[in-house]
């Protein structure tokens, strides 16, 4: 009994490191996403990319995976064991969905290309109100379980 405390934290903890390394590892995997058979010099950028050295882009890559795949695993477990309440999925599935195409946006914006970077554009205008819509339904769902559903009995 004494370590319920400690497991509701384990997977706070966990959904928090999930939330946080899915925008990570999906932006690391996806790589840049620069037209082929030119040289940076010669493409045109709507937004320049980050000037990060490959080896720290591949170690933050897979240090997330890692981490993504970790408290995933964690994650489930734990609302297999009834541990935790899984109406709490609703808050972090949203996330999930915001940061995943908060990475995609940032690729499509940085992709060098010949000329005007369209799908650049058209993944701003398109992924900006998602991720916003997206906020807005964690947030929703959050203060529903924290005041309609009677304080969830198991929070993450």
């Amino acid at each position: 009994m004494t370590d319920t405390p400690k497991r509701m934290r384990s997977t706070a903890w966990a959904a928090v490191a999930l939330a946080l390394t899915t925008p990570i590892a999906i932006w690391g995997l996806l790589g840049q996403q620069d037209s082929p058979g030119f040289t940076p010099g010669e493409l045109d950028y709507m937004v320049r990319p980050w000037n990060i050295p490959p080896v720290a882009e591949h170690a933050a890559t897979i240090g997330a995976a890692v981490l993504l795949v970790l408290a995933a695993a964690h994650l489930i477990r734990a609302a297999m064991r009834g541990l935790v309440d899984v109406r709490w999925l609703t808050v972090l599935g949203p996330l999930l969905a915001a940061g995943t195409a908060s990475a995609l946006l940032q690729r499509a914006m940085t992709a060098g290309g010949i000329g005007a970077n369209i799908g650049g554009a058209i993944a701003e205008y398109a992924l900006i109100p998602f991720i916003g819509l997206m906020l807005v339904v964690a947030a929703a769902f959050s203060l529903y379980m924290w005041n309609v559903a009677g304080n969830a009995r198991r929070p993450l």
